[in-house]
């Protein structure tokens, strides 16, 4: 394993332990919660990253076999994420708990065996295990932050969200060809202030 991707995958645990400190604390109301996603609660956010993080490993694992799942899934449309939700909400929050908790260290296990040279099957273009890697800090801080925000947790940013900050920048031109438009190739300069009160500059100048 490369020395970034190793990186990433210590800091998408410790990301993950961050969160799980807040859902460990959560009393049973406050899994169902109205999260700041129209129509989803405080436990779908945490049934998602389950879902998608079980998916994550099954594509690590057998990529061939995760493709034709991802060709059959595509073809049902929303009545994925519909038996997902549904199956996350007839759980008790304990139960979701245990889910997602099985689920991201699964994840965690088989990012440790991605070779960085490979390319990885999802559901959009394949990624390198770094940007694979990263895509899953992201979902896992951004859905946690559905959840912290509504049930006042306490999940402090730290300068893991780095790797967040570079993936947005380096997506940009594909969040264009996402919604059928072509990318727009003006230079844009991301200068931010961590956490940390370190500065990261991203971006062409």
């Amino acid at each position: 394993m490369s020395s970034q991707l190793e990186e990433i995958v210590t800091d998408l645990k410790d990301e993950q332990r961050a969160l799980e400190r807040v859902l460990e604390r959560m009393a049973p109301a406050q899994w169902d919660l109205p999260s700041h996603a129209p129509g989803w609660l405080a436990r779908d956010q945490v049934v998602h990253l389950a879902f998608f993080d079980e998916a994550a490993t099954r594509a690590i694992e057998d990529p061939e076999a995760f493709q034709d799942e991802v060709k059959r899934s595509l073809a049902e449309g929303s009545p994925q994420e519909e038996r997902y939700l549904a199956k996350g909400r007839a759980m008790t929050p304990a139960e979701v708990l245990a889910w997602w908790r099985s689920a991201s260290s699964g994840l965690i296990r088989a990012a440790l065996m991605v070779d960085p040279k490979a390319r990885l099957p999802w559901y959009g273009p394949p990624m390198s295990g770094v940007s694979f890697v990263t895509a899953r800090l992201m979902e896992t801080w951004s859905h946690g932050l559905d959840v912290v925000d509504v049930v006042a947790g306490h999940r402090p940013d730290t300068d893991r969200l780095r790797h967040v900050a570079f993936l947005g920048v380096r997506t940009r031109p594909f969040s264009y060809a996402n919604r059928g438009l072509p990318p727009n190739v003006n230079p844009v300069r991301v200068v931010l202030t961590s956490p940390s009160g370190a500065v990261w500059e991203l971006g062409e100048p």
